[in-house]
C-alpha cells in the first residue's frame, strides 16, 4: 500500500440479537487520520463516520442515526442525520413508503 494511503481503524463495532423476538441492534464507527504535506506545511486531517441502527420487538421498523466527521487541523465539520419520521407516540421509525407520518411530522 503506498505510503500516502491513511490507516483505517474501526473504533467501535457491535451487534445485539435477541433470538426469542426480532429484536435486533448494530453499529459501529470507523476512523481514519494522516498527515500529508502540502506546499510544505504538514496538515493534520481526519475523518470518521459511525452508524448505529436498532429494533425493538414493539416496534414494526427500526430506526437509527448516521454521523459523520472531517477535521483539518483545527477545523473539525461534524453532520448527523436521524433515520426515520417520528409516529403517533413521537417515538422516531425508519422511513418507509408504505409508512404515513403524522400530520404535522418532521422529516428529520
Amino acid at each position: 500500500m503506498p505510503s500516502w494511503v491513511p490507516n483505517l481503524s474501526v473504533d467501535r463495532l457491535y451487534f445485539r440479537l435477541n433470538t426469542g423476538s426480532p429484536e435486533y441492534a448494530f453499529g459501529g464507527t470507523v476512523s481514519v487520520a494522516w498527515t500529508p504535506q502540502i506546499f510544505g506545511t504538514t496538515l493534520k486531517v481526519s475523518a470518521a463516520a459511525s452508524v448505529d441502527m436498532a429494533k425493538r420487538a414493539s416496534d414494526a421498523d427500526a430506526s437509527g442515526k448516521v454521523e459523520g466527521l472531517f477535521s483539518i487541523n483545527r477545523l473539525t465539520l461534524t453532520a448527523g442525520l436521524t433515520l426515520g419520521v417520528p409516529d403517533e407516540a413521537g417515538e422516531v421509525v425508519l422511513i418507509a413508503p408504505d409508512l404515513d407520518a403524522p400530520v404535522g411530522g418532521r422529516l428529520f
